[in-house]
C-alpha cells in the first residue's frame, strides 16, 4: 500500500501545525501544516478522531511483555496496543529510531554499536524514558521484550519510579522450547 503523510500528536502553540498519530493507516509520524491535512482523506481523519474519542474512555495501562524470542510478544503487541490505546515500545525499533533521529542518546547508542559493544542498559532505559514522555504514550504503553535481566528490571523500575510511573502488569509468554525450535526453522 502507498504510504501517505502521517501526523504526530499535540502541537505546542503553533496555530498552523497539528500533531496526530494516525495509525494503523499511517506508519510514521511527522509534523505537518493544516494545508497538508487536505491531502488526507476525510474518512481517514474522521476514523482517527473517532478512535481518539474512544481512547479517552480507556483507563491508563502500563504493560511489559516478556518471553523468549519467537514466543509471540511481537505478534500480540499490536493487538494489545490497539485494544487498549497504548503505545508500543520495542527497544530495537526505538534504538534504530533514536540513531536515525540523531538524538543525544541515539548518538551514544550508535557509537556503542559501531564499536561492536552492547548498548548499555542505562542507555536503553534512557531511550524508554524519552519514549514514554511522548504524547502517544499518555495513556500508557506496552513494552515488548525488555527487561530481560534482573539488572535491567531494576534500572527500568528506578527510572519509572523517579517519574511516578508504575507497571500495571507483566505478561510472561511461556512456550515449550520444542515449539520455539520447530517454529524458528
Amino acid at each position: 500500500p502507498k504510504q501517505q503523510k502521517g501526523l504526530s500528536a499535540g502541537s505546542a502553540g503553533h496555530p498552523l501545525k497539528s500533531h496526530l498519530i494516525l495509525s494503523p493507516t499511517y506508519a510514521y509520524d511527522a509534523t505537518v501544516t493544516m494545508a497538508d491535512l487536505a491531502e488526507i482523506p476525510t474518512e481517514d481523519l474522521m476514523k482517527e478522531v473517532q478512535r481518539r474519542l474512544q481512547c479517552q474512555q480507556k483507563p491508563e495501562k502500563r504493560l511489559i511483555l516478556v518471553g523468549p524470542p519467537g514466543s509471540g510478544k511481537g505478534t500480540q503487541s499490536p493487538a494489545i496496543k490497539k485494544d487498549h490505546c497504548l503505545c508500543h515500545l520495542a527497544t530495537g525499533d526505538m534504538l534504530r529510531a533514536a540513531v536515525a533521529a540523531k538524538t543525544p542518546l541515539g548518538m551514544e547508542a550508535k557509537a556503542a554499536m559501531e564499536s561492536g559493544a552492547l548498548v548499555s542498559d542505562e542507555l536503553v532505559v534512557g531511550i524508554i524514558g524519552d519514549a514514554i514522555e511522548k504524547p502517544e504514550c499518555r495513556t500508557g504503553f506496552v513494552l515488548d521484550g525488555f527487561p530481560r535481566t534482573v539488572a535491567q528490571a531494576q534500572k527500568l523500575d528506578d527510572m519509572l519510579t523517579s517519574r511516578g510511573v508504575e507497571v500495571d502488569k507483566v505478561l510472561s509468554f511461556e512456550v515449550p522450547d520444542q515449539l520455539l525450535v520447530r517454529y524458528s526453522i
